[in-house]
């Protein structure tokens, strides 16, 4: 029988900071565009900043989720 839930990929906390990465990764864009037309120092840096952080944020957040979700099932496997 079929679970009437949606399946979740990331479990808490980690959907939160999941929901987080979203949104920085539009703000990413919009420096990334404007660094683009207009590329001060200070800006190139920011944008450098906040584009590492939305590429490798989701990546971590992956890693640690699966081994959160495995430490859960082997606790519910031993049960």
């Amino acid at each position: 029988m079929k679970s009437s839930k949606p399946s979740q990929v990331f479990i808490k906390p980690y959907d939160k900071w999941n929901r987080r990465f979203d949104s920085l990764g539009g703000i990413s864009l919009v420096l990334i565009l404007i660094t683009f037309f207009n590329h001060p120092l200070w800006l190139t840096v920011l944008t450098l900043i906040s584009s590492s952080v939305s590429t490798l944020g989701p990546v971590v957040l992956l890693v640690l989720n699966a081994r959160k979700k495995r430490k859960l099932s082997k606790m519910n496997h031993d049960r």
